[in-house]
């Protein structure tokens, strides 16, 4: 089923919400119905999978909203890293990818004003505002949802947004 990106005849924090949103779940579409096998398998010369694709959004959204936007110390972290590949399913890929968004909502939802400073730091001690972790969280997901959406359609076929 193709997704409709939002209206475009909303505020700034709407907007911005609503196509991260969008992404996040044409991410979650491209990741479910795969099976264990055809997921960790890498489809491209630099070893990308579906499999790491969603390891590694929920990750990107575990560092940008929980450590820089929350401040939030690695004992805090919600949902815990990973176990290995091999004793890993796409089923608790896309659980893990659901959970650390709905953190990232639930931080979100403390911040009024897009251009507030985060409470944590980046990895190179550079503080972020709101409005920044918003649009590179919107690039970020939009950049894997392409790749998604061609190793998706490599591997069986499915088109679509």
């Amino acid at each position: 089923m193709d997704r409709i990106p939002p209206p475009d005849d909303a505020d700034e924090r709407t907007t911005l919400t609503a196509f991260l949103e969008y992404l996040r779940a044409c991410c979650v579409a491209k990741l479910d119905g795969v099976s264990e096998d055809a997921a960790k398998q890498a489809q491209v010369p630099s070893g990308t999978s579906i499999y790491w694709l969603g390891t590694h959004l929920a990750a990107v959204e575990i560092n940008q909203f929980q450590r820089i936007l929350d401040g939030r110390l690695p004992e805090r972290i919600v949902p815990p890293a990973p176990p290995d590949m091999e004793d890993d399913t796409i089923g608790a890929v896309i659980e893990r990818y659901q959970t650390a968004c709905e953190e990232s909502r639930q931080i979100l939802a403390t911040y009024d004003d897009l251009g507030a400073m985060g409470r944590g730091v980046g990895r190179k001690g550079d503080r972020r505002s709101v409005r920044w972790v918003l649009t590179h969280m919107i690039e970020e997901t939009a950049r894997h949802a392409g790749h998604l959406d061609i190793l998706r359609e490599q591997l069986d076929g499915t088109a679509g947004r």
